[in-house]
């Protein structure tokens, strides 16, 4: 194997009344409790784009 880790991303939409930080907490809250997700690099969840009715964010752990 050429890399011993792997980062998967999961994208998520939110609503534009959504909070963006509550859910970014939450979903790097969720990341970290997924067995084999290591502390380095950390899991994080940065917006991605924007559209009509959503504002996405990306998992990444």
């Amino acid at each position: 194997m050429a890399n011993e880790t792997r980062r998967v991303a999961v994208g998520f939409g939110i609503s534009y009344d959504d909070d963006i930080e509550q859910a970014r907490a939450a979903i790097i809250d969720e990341a970290s409790r997924v067995d084999g997700t290591f502390d380095h690099p950390e899991p994080t969840a940065p917006d991605t784009g924007l559209r009509d009715s959503a504002i996405l964010l990306q998992g990444r752990l």
